[in-house]
C-alpha cells in the first residue's frame, strides 16, 4: 500500500515539473517595482507612448496599449511635475503628479493628482499590469482670466 502511495506522488511530482515548462518568474523587490513605477509614470506623463508600452506586460492585454495612446495623446511635449520616487500604498505604487497645457488660443488647462500602478513579475522582470488616475483636479481657464483689470476708482 505504501509502495503505492508513494510511486503515486513520484508520478504527480514528475508530471508537474514536466508540465511546468518554464519556471515561474520571481517576485521582483520593492526597490525594481519602485524603480519601473517611476520610469512607466515619467514616460506616460512626459507623453512617451513608445517607452510606457515597453513597461508593460509583455502579451499583455491590447486595451492597456489603447489607454495609454489615449493617456498620452493630449499631453505630448507638454511640461509635467512628477513626485519621484514612487510610494507604496498596498499592492500599488503611486506617483502624484500636475501638468498643464497650453493651446494656441491662450486658453489652458491645468491637471493634478495620482498616477497609481500595479507592478507583476514577468520573466523580462518587473513590468506594470494596471495604471490608473485617481484624484483628478481639472483647471481650464484662459490667460485673459490671469490678468488682473485696473481699477477704476
Amino acid at each position: 500500500m505504501r509502495i503505492g502511495i508513494v510511486s503515486c506522488l513520484v508520478v504527480v511530482t514528475l508530471a508537474a515539473v514536466g508540465c511546468g515548462g518554464a519556471a515561474a518568474p520571481r517576485a521582483p523587490s520593492a526597490a525594481a517595482e519602485r524603480d519601473v513605477a517611476g520610469r512607466f509614470a515619467t514616460a506616460l506623463l512626459r507623453g512617451d507612448a513608445a517607452a510606457a508600452r515597453a513597461l508593460l506586460m509583455p502579451g499583455g492585454d491590447g486595451a492597456l496599449v489603447f489607454l495609454v495612446r489615449q493617456a498620452v495623446a493630449p499631453w505630448r511635449g507638454q511640461r509635467a511635475s512628477i513626485r519621484l520616487p514612487a510610494r507604496q500604498a498596498g499592492t500599488f505604487w503611486t506617483v502624484r503628479f500636475a501638468r498643464r497645457r497650453t493651446q494656441q488660443s491662450g486658453a489652458f488647462e491645468q491637471q493634478s493628482g495620482d498616477l497609481v500602478v500595479t507592478v507583476t513579475p514577468s520573466v523580462a522582470g518587473a513590468r506594470i499590469a494596471y495604471f490608473a488616475f485617481e484624484n483628478l483636479h481639472t483647471l481650464f481657464s484662459t490667460h485673459r482670466d490671469s490678468q488682473l483689470l485696473p481699477s477704476k476708482r
